[in-house]
């Protein structure tokens, strides 16, 4: 009560807090609204606009990363949390154009998200205050959705293209040697370009065992 009883909003972000650095994803997170959650749970209560973007960076590939080279226990604190390094916030407020739609980085990633609750009767409201009008969320399926999330926060932490590597090579069961290329490849446009859409992205790929 002590941590809640300040919160005036209606949701929170949680996360699992029993974990392993030999985990396939050592954090998993998800938005909730905000209701008494079990001693497993860990949540953050912040500014609603920001949940989306947070649950984004949290489940992000390069949050993860990190996550488990700092990790040796079982225990996913609050105090781990915050040792992770995150994007400088000028960064955020970059302008990129994603399908014909111009928004700030961090909109970006707050919309796409939204994409993966739209169907969740719980998240409605959150849902509706992140959705936008000129924005085509028929174009992409599910996992382009998480892959073009984690090429954001890929390019919010400026990695070079020997770290995407690295990084991606960790997550074997999600991403695949012609994954890794589409990532470099797809970096590469962003950078020039600023832009995104769907020249970067394969019609025809499927995450395995789809």
């Amino acid at each position: 009560m002590e941590l809640s009883k300040n919160h005036s909003e209606d949701y929170m972000l949680c996360w699992r807090s029993l974990t392993s650095a030999t985990n396939t994803r050592t954090c998993i997170a998800t938005v909730l609204p905000f209701i008494p959650a079990s001693q497993s749970v860990q949540f953050l209560t912040t500014n609603q606009y920001d949940l989306f973007y947070l649950n984004g960076l949290f489940n992000s590939v390069v949050f993860d990363f990190i996550l488990k080279k700092k990790i040796n226990g079982i225990d996913l604190t609050q105090n781990l949390i915050k040792q992770v390094p995150v994007p400088n916030n000028q960064l955020l407020d970059e302008k990129l154009e994603l399908y014909d739609t111009v928004l700030s980085v961090k909109n970006h990633i707050s919309f796409l998200v939204s994409l993966l609750y739209k169907n969740d009767t719980k998240l409605v409201q959150l849902v509706n205050i992140n959705q936008y009008s000129n924005s085509n969320n028929n174009l992409l399926n599910r996992f382009e959705i998480i892959r073009y999330i984690d090429l954001l926060f890929i390019y919010l932490y400026r990695l070079g293209n020997n770290e995407i590597r690295l990084l991606l090579g960790s997550f074997i069961k999600q991403y695949s040697e012609n994954d890794i290329e589409w990532f470099i490849e797809s970096y590469s446009k962003l950078k020039s370009n600023k832009s995104i859409g769907s020249t970067c992205i394969s019609s025809t790929h499927f995450p395995p065992n789809s």
